[in-house]
């Protein structure tokens, strides 16, 4: 999608509908525009999402809502994660923070691709611990304040980005 306010359409509800590659801002940069089509022609598989929760109820309604985007592992502690990161590829993690006793964030070291770089990870929890966004934590988005389809919205407009742009929002 090409705009002059791109987040206009990116916080549309509607826009979670469509299958964006990418938001480009006029006037276009095309080297970025040309990064971006080249990694979608590049990839001939759906984006494979982890997601962990110790909430089963959060797990299976955001399962559902993500398969329109791509493959989704749900798991529900942090143990399980780690044997599904050494079974799987992983294009992106979508993580709780609270899982029981333990920290979802004690996984960050752990979501890495098997060059070693980290993956993307949107924070989705009900705690609003203000997580500092990096290159790693490209979303941290609030339970209580967002929308199952802006969480959908917020994936896909991570998945499309080419690996290493940062995407930075706190909601």
């Amino acid at each position: 999608m090409v705009s002059v306010d791109p987040g206009t359409g990116r916080d549309d509800v509607r826009s979670s509908d469509l299958n964006v590659l990418g938001w480009f801002k006029k006037p276009i940069d095309f080297d970025q525009l040309a990064e971006a089509l080249t990694a979608s022609i590049a990839t001939n598989r759906r984006p494979h999402i982890l997601h962990v929760d110790d909430d089963h109820d959060v797990l299976a309604v955001t399962a559902h809502a993500l398969k329109i985007v791509g493959d989704v592992v749900s798991v529900d502690s942090i143990s399980d994660a780690r044997k599904a990161l050494a079974a799987d590829h992983f294009d992106l993690a979508v993580l709780d923070i609270s899982l029981g006793a333990n920290s979802g964030l004690d996984l960050l070291p752990d979501l890495r691709d098997s060059k070693g770089k980290a993956i993307p990870v949107i924070v989705f929890s009900a705690l609003d611990a203000g997580v500092a966004c990096d290159e790693q934590v490209q979303v941290s988005l609030s339970k209580s304040r967002t929308s199952i389809e802006s969480l959908v919205a917020a994936v896909r407009d991570r998945l499309a980005r080419p690996p290493g742009a940062i995407f930075r929002e706190v909601a």
